[in-house]
């Protein structure tokens, strides 16, 4: 009886420890699939950040690209205006020389009734 007893009590140590074992086992296997997971997590958080650096890459190309762009609209609009400013110039020139054409023409056509009305 006493062999049986320790017999007994041996093999309720063995089933504890084979609880433990299928404990640890599934806590090991658990932890397993949390590292797999976090690889997983990593080489996704790799490949957004390596996107986004692509799309900063991308938009400081686009930005150079607008600046480019505003400096040439910028020394467009200056043409523009120089351009204006000649023109209003010419037409100034022109209007002053049609405004004395004008004088001339009624001066001369005051002297010609002048001179008809001598005659």
């Amino acid at each position: 009886t006493q062999l049986a007893a320790r017999a007994e009590q041996r093999a309720a140590e063995m089933a504890r420890a084979s609880a433990e074992a299928s404990s640890l086992a599934g806590k090991a296997s658990d932890a397993e699939e949390r590292r797999r997971a976090a690889e997983a997590g990593r080489a996704c958080a790799e490949t957004k950040a390596e996107a986004a650096a692509g799309l900063v890459r991308e938009a400081a190309k686009q930005a150079e690209k607008a600046e480019d762009d505003r400096r040439r609209l910028e020394a467009s609009l200056t043409a523009l205006h120089e351009e204006r400013g000649r023109l209003v110039a010419h037409l100034e020139a022109v209007t002053a020389q049609l405004r004395r054409a004008d004088e001339a023409a009624a001066g001369a056509e005051k002297a010609r009734g002048a001179a008809e009305a001598e005659v």
